[in-house]
């Protein structure tokens, strides 16, 4: 976690997940986690990524973008928490910045796991290096029993 600790937060319920559609798989193991300790995810750019065969296809009219885009900001405004699961710097993300700047924006409890240190933005964050711990955190300020989510050790990948 950073040295910079964010706000105390309250309850977590509602959580976003976001991050590269180059790593739906990590995300996905993420959701899934998160689904079987019973914390609703609002989060489902992953199930679109898995529809269009890809993450922002070049070929989307700008209806389809605009309403992607209306779509997961409306789903980032109903969560509690926003998890943003960094990708490594040389694996494009573009739309999960932009989510996690309007997270902040809104003053959402906002996660970062993986290589944070890529932007000033994620010192405003919980900040860790592991996926694992990051749910860890999760699980905590939602109440949850970690055994009911995974085995910390098998959601990194």
């Amino acid at each position: 976690m950073s040295t910079s600790t964010p706000e105390p937060v309250a309850h977590v319920e509602k959580v976003y997940v976001a991050g590269s559609s180059l790593e739906l798989d990590r995300a996905e193991r993420m959701i899934a986690a998160l689904e079987r300790a019973g914390i609703v995810v609002t989060s489902t750019w992953t199930i679109a990524v898995r529809d269009a065969g890809t993450g922002n296809p070049a070929n989307a009219t700008r209806e389809q973008r605009a309403q992607w885009t209306i779509t997961d900001l409306a789903q980032v405004r109903a969560a509690e928490l926003f998890l943003f699961l960094v990708p490594p710097r040389d694996v494009a993300t573009r739309g999960a910045w932009t989510e996690a700047g309007y997270a902040l924006a809104k003053n959402k409890v906002c996660v970062f796991a993986g290589d944070t240190k890529q932007s000033i933005f994620s010192a405003l964050a919980y900040e860790y290096e592991t996926d694992a711990a990051a749910l860890a955190l999760i699980l905590r300020l939602a109440d949850r029993d970690p055994s009911t989510a995974i085995a910390f050790g098998s959601i990194a990948g």
